[in-house]
C-alpha cells in the first residue's frame, strides 16, 4: 500500500469526484453520434444488424494484432469459408462451403457444436446465417433454410425453400420475427416466419435475373435490396407488396449486376450500395413512403462491397479476386473521394468500422492468395496488417469480411481456417484497450464497481485480486494521460 499513499493529492481528489459521480450519474458508455446503444457488443447478422450498418463501439485491435486463436473448419482447398462469421452469447458461428455450421467460443476458440446442413447442390454456400433470440438461421444453396440452437447446434426446424438449384446465395437478413434470402438461379426473394419457418410471402424478380450477394436492407415496413439486373426495389416487408423499383440503367447505360447488400444512413436518409459496373450508389429513401429517389454515383471501380457510412463519410472496397483493389473513403454528401487505399489485392469483403471513444478504425480483407486482413485509421493510414498462414496458396484467398467483438477480429479464407485477431501488447490499465488511458477506462471500471469474481475475470479488475474497487481506479490512474 505503500505507493499508494504516494500518489498526490490532486488524483485522489480527482477520483473521489469521480466516484461520487458513479454513484449518483448513470455510467454508460457515451455513444458516438449516429451510433445507437445496440452497436456495443455481438456482431448478429452480415454487416451486423438489420440495415447492414457494419459499425460498432466494441473495441478491435488497433496495432501489433496477433492471433488469439484460429481453428480449422471444412476443406483446406478451396471450399473453405466463404461467409462471414456471426457473433452472439459469446459464441462465433460460421457456415463453411461444404454446408456445416460451428459455433465456437468467442475468446477461446473452442469447438462448441458442429452441424452438418443437408447440401446436394453445389458444395459453395455464400449466404451469411443470422442470429436472433436464441436461434442460428441458415441457408444453403441446395435450396434449405435451417434454425438451429445456438447454444448446442440441435436443428429446431428446416425447409425446403427452394429447389435444388436455386441458389439461396445472398446474406440471411433477419429483422421484427422473419428472415429474407434471395434466390440467384430462381429468382425469388423470400420472407419466412421464424417462429416454424413457413413462407409469409415470395416475390419472383421482376427483372428476369437473380440475386447474388445481393443481401436486404430492412428499414421500419420496407425490405430494400438489388438483383443482377441493376434494378433497386422496395417491398413491404410484411406482405412482400411492391412499394418502389428503380432502375439504375436510367440513370448510367453502364451500370452493371447489384451484387452488394443496400446500407441506409438514418442520419442521410439514404441507401448506399455498389454495382459490377464500377459505381458506388447513394439514393434518397423516404422512410414513410418507401420512396426512392436518385442522388449521386460515382465511379470507384468494380465492386461487390456493400458500403459503411459514418460521420459523413462512405466506406467501401473495390475489386475483384483477379484484380488490383482499394478501399475508398468518400464524402457522404456527394461521392467525392477523400482517400484510396491500395492493399494487395481486390477487397470484395464488406469494411467493418469499430468507434472507439473519438477515433475510429476500419477494418477489411483482401481477396488473392496472399489474402490480408487490414486496419485503417480514418484517414486511411494503415495501422497493422495481417496476412494468414494459407498465404500463397488457393486457401489464401479472403473473400468475406470481418466481424467485430470484444477486443477481437474474426474471419475465415478459402483454406477453411477462422481467425481470431487481437492486441496482446495492452497494460492492464488500458481497460478498454484502445492505446490509451484516459476518462473512458475509469468509466468502464466504474460501471463494475464493487462487483467481485474470479482474480481478473474481466479486464475492469485491473490488479486481479477479484474485486473491482478504489484499487482498479487509482492503479488507472497512475497511468492517465491528462
Amino acid at each position: 500500500m505503500e505507493k499508494y499513499l504516494k500518489i498526490s493529492r490532486k488524483i485522489i481528489f480527482f477520483y473521489a469526484v469521480i466516484f461520487l459521480l458513479f454513484s449518483s450519474v448513470s455510467t454508460a458508455m457515451p455513444t458516438p453520434e449516429g451510433v445507437g446503444t445496440e452497436s456495443f457488443s455481438g456482431w448478429a447478422q452480415f454487416q451486423k444488424d438489420a440495415i447492414n450498418s457494419g459499425i460498432t463501439c466494441d473495441t478491435a485491435p488497433v496495432s501489433d494484432a496477433t492471433v488469439s486463436w484460429k481453428q480449422q473448419v471444412g476443406s483446406t482447398g478451396m471450399a473453405g469459408i466463404d461467409t462471414s462469421s456471426i457473433i452472439a452469447e459469446e459464441k462465433i458461428f460460421v457456415l463453411d462451403a461444404l454446408g456445416e455450421m460451428w459455433g465456437f467460443d468467442a475468446e477461446t476458440g473452442d469447438k462448441i457444436w458442429q452441424t452438418d446442413l443437408s447440401c446436394t447442390g453445389m458444395l459453395f454456400q455464400l449466404s451469411t446465417p443470422a442470429y436472433a433470440a436464441g436461434k442460428i438461421f441458415a441457408a444453403t444453396n441446395d435450396g434449405h433454410v435451417y434454425a438451429l440452437d445456438a447454444a448446442n447446434g440441435s436443428q429446431i426446424w428446416a425447409n425446403e425453400t427452394a429447389s435444388a438449384y436455386d441458389q439461396l446465395n445472398t446474406p440471411v437478413k433477419y429483422a421484427d420475427g422473419k428472415i429474407y434470402i434471395g434466390s440467384w438461379n430462381g429468382k425469388i426473394y423470400y420472407c419466412l416466419d421464424v417462429t416454424d419457418g413457413h413462407v409469409v410471402w415470395n416475390r419472383p424478380s421482376t427483372s428476369g435475373r437473380g440475386y447474388y450477394w445481393a443481401g436486404a436492407c430492412a428499414i421500419g415496413d420496407y425490405l430494400i435490396y438489388g438483383d443482377d439486373a441493376s434494378i433497386l426495389t422496395c417491398v413491404n416487408k410484411d406482405t412482400g407488396l411492391l412499394v418502389d423499383e428503380e432502375n439504375l440503367k436510367d440513370v448510367d447505360s453502364g451500370a452493371g449486376e447489384i451484387r452488394s447488400s443496400v446500407t441506409y444512413s438514418e442520419s442521410a436518409g439514404r441507401v448506399y450500395f455498389t454495382c459490377k459496373g464500377g459505381n458506388c450508389w447513394a439514393y434518397n429513401f423516404n422512410s414513410a413512403t418507401g420512396t426512392l429517389t436518385y442522388q449521386w454515383h460515382v465511379q470507384i471501380g468494380y465492386s461487390t462491397s456493400s458500403p459503411v457510412i459514418y460521420d459523413d463519410r462512405v466506406y467501401v472496397g473495390k475489386g475483384g479476386f483477379s484484380s488490383q483493389g482499394g478501399l475508398c473513403c468518400l464524402t457522404e454528401a456527394a461521392g467525392e473521394e477523400i482517400w484510396a487505399f491500395i492493399p494487395n489485392g481486390g477487397v470484395q469483403s464488406s469494411p467493418a468500422l469499430s468507434v472507439q471513444g473519438e477515433q475510429v478504425y476500419i477494418y477489411f480483407t483482401s481477396n488473392c492468395t496472399d489474402g490480408t486482413a487490414y486496419c485503417l485509421d480514418e484517414d486511411g493510414t494503415e495501422m497493422w496488417h495481417f496476412t494468414s498462414d494459407e498465404a500463397g496458396t488457393s486457401g489464401g484467398y479472403t473473400l468475406q469480411g470481418m466481424a467485430i467483438y470484444n477486443d477481437r477480429i474474426y474471419f475465415g479464407n478459402a483454406g477453411g481456417r477462422l481467425y481470431a485477431l487481437s492486441s496482446d501488447f495492452y497494460e492492464d490499465w488500458d481497460v478498454n484497450e484502445d492505446g490509451s488511458v484516459n476518462m473512458l477506462d475509469i468509466i468502464l471500471v466504474g460501471q463494475h464497481f464493487s462487483e467481485t469474481g474470479a482474480p481478473g475475470w474481466i479486464r475492469e479488475d485491473v490488479n486481479d485480486d477479484g474485486s473491482i474497487d478504489m484499487l482498479d481506479i487509482i492503479l488507472v490512474g497512475q497511468h492517465f494521460s491528462f
